[in-house]
């Protein structure tokens, strides 16, 4: 029978597996850092040694190398929005609404998640800039990104026609330029892109804009 010191001593006992947890989430909050301070072509291996204070043996026995980093930080991010959050509601209920609503609330939607996550605005921008190719290790981070918005108009049949197809390439383009703009220089045209109130005008804008596509 443990006495009142051992039973404190067992409560203190450190749980399973934290050690290595936490040395995981260092990791990957060093990855983020350089992301955002150094851009993609500051993921380097040793950089992200240094800036997590590991050895360069814990990249590989925990992620396997730096393309299962970045995955894990795209995982614990949470970059990958649901259909459901891209949508704005629930899918029965999304799918109710007029097609050019619809085109709103996915392009409006996408672009504040954008917004609201500078890591993602940066692969994005990687991805944009000149004629670099993104990394491998980021291209399946870019993939997700857009993955649920790129299901939501590709699997609805209203819209497959060219006038459709046309609005949502530049709803699109817009939805991207503005979570850029608003991470990179926040006035947009004498909007504030960083405030909440700019990014309403804005979000109104690009909302006004796919609902007069019909």
């Amino acid at each position: 029978m443990l006495n009142s010191a051992g039973t404190d001593q067992a409560s203190k006992k450190p749980e399973k597996g934290a050690k290595r947890r936490a040395t995981q989430g260092r990791i990957i909050d060093a990855f983020e850092r350089l992301l955002l301070r150094d851009g993609v072509s500051g993921l380097k291996i040793n950089a992200i040694v240094a800036e997590a204070e590991v050895g360069k043996g814990l990249i590989y026995r925990y992620f396997g190398g730096l393309e299962g980093l970045a995955e894990a930080w795209m995982t614990r991010s949470e970059l990958a929005p649901t259909k459901e959050q891209i949508a704005g509601c629930s899918l029965k209920e999304f799918q109710r609404l007029p097609a050019t609503e619809r085109l709103a609330q996915i392009h409006t939607n996408y672009a504040t998640m954008l917004r609201n996550v500078p890591a993602a605005c940066e692969v994005l921008a990687q991805d944009l800039s000149s004629a670099k190719t993104l990394p491998r290790l980021l291209q399946e981070v870019r993939h997700q990104l857009g993955k649920s918005h790129e299901e939501l108009v590709t699997t609805d049949e209203e819209f497959a026609n060219d006038e459709h197809m046309a609005l949502i390439f530049v709803l699109q383009a817009a939805a991207n330029y503005f979570a850029l703009r608003a991470n990179a220089s926040a006035t947009y045209n004498g909007i504030k892109l960083d405030t909440d109130e700019g990014w309403e005008t804005a979000m109104g804008m690009l909302a006004s804009v796919a609902k007069s596509g019909g």
